[in-house]
């Protein structure tokens, strides 16, 4: 018998929901009415904060109180709750987080990137439409794509990790937003394939291989555990040594595949005119 999915609701959002939807309908106003009285937000947003899906922003918050007249005791009791389901909101999921402290210690990485680029690698543009295209709102995705943008820094300083990526073809060709994102994504990709602690190598061919359909990256150092992150076919983080070993050997003979780094940079450049010609029609 399968698991049931976990709960993603942290308990802090779910109360402050449970009290926000009892302040509203005290006030007698549908979700329809409130939504109405809080500027840039529509039902969707304030059923998922009653439901403690989300979070609302401050501004948000602060017009749902206002439109349900709320007193001075609502607002000393729902600040409190609002502070805390605040500092318990994160944009990283629950299997990635082990992952992405091991990934901030590690000295050598290895991304494999058959779908998409790599979240290390990516601007915000290009994250913020992934997010937006699996159906996150606004603020979600905009939430996620700023998470992104801040692993960047291991790139950098004295004791930046050393990064090995292997990237498919295709993923060169597959828009996400708009061309002037693809070219903005993949400038940036064949700025940083040229920094000394990162190797790019494309793959080319459709053919299938064993590992083409699953993403994944590995992190190491010298005074860590090995760790694994999988995406796609199951997501979850893994240290155990038969599972690591595995992925890196799977690495290997995926790179085996891979054209030189001085032809996969010709490669992205070839795919970069292809997108600043759409930008143009």
């Amino acid at each position: 018998m399968a698991k049931p999915a976990p709960d993603p609701r942290k308990p802090s959002a779910v109360r402050l929901g449970n009290h926000l939807r009892r302040l509203r309908t005290d006030a007698g106003l549908s979700q329809p009415a409130l939504a109405g009285e809080i500027s840039g937000y529509g039902v969707d947003m304030v059923s998922k904060v009653e439901n403690g899906y989300r979070v609302p922003k401050k501004t948000m918050y602060d017009q749902w109180l206002e439109a349900c007249r709320a007193t001075g005791t609502d607002h000393q009791y729902l600040d409190d709750l609002y502070a805390q389901a605040t500092e318990d909101k994160n944009p990283v999921p629950e299997f990635f987080a082990l992952y992405l402290s091991r990934e901030k210690e590690a000295e050598y990485l290895l991304l494999w990137c058959p779908a998409v680029i790599s979240g290390l690698l990516q601007v915000y543009e290009y994250a913020h439409a992934m997010f937006m295209s699996i159906g996150l709102d606004e603020d979600e995705a905009a939430e996620k794509a700023t998470a992104r943008i801040d692993r960047r820094a291991i790139l950098d300083g004295p004791d930046a990790a050393h990064v090995t990526v292997l990237l498919q073809q295709s993923v060169l060709h597959c828009q996400l937003g708009t061309p002037e994102t693809m070219v903005k994504q993949l400038t940036d990709l064949l700025e940083t394939s040229k920094r000394r602690n990162v190797i790019l190598q494309i793959v080319r061919g459709e053919n299938y291989f064993f590992g083409k359909e699953f993403q994944f990256e590995v992190a190491s150092g010298d005074e860590m555990p090995h760790t694994l992150v999988t995406y796609a076919v199951e997501d979850q983080t893994l240290d155990d040594k038969a599972s690591v070993r595995k992925a890196i050997a799977l690495f290997r003979e995926i790179q085996g595949r891979a054209l030189t780094a001085e032809e996969s940079r010709a490669l992205i450049a070839e795919a970069i005119d292809k997108w600043k010609s759409l930008q143009q029609q």
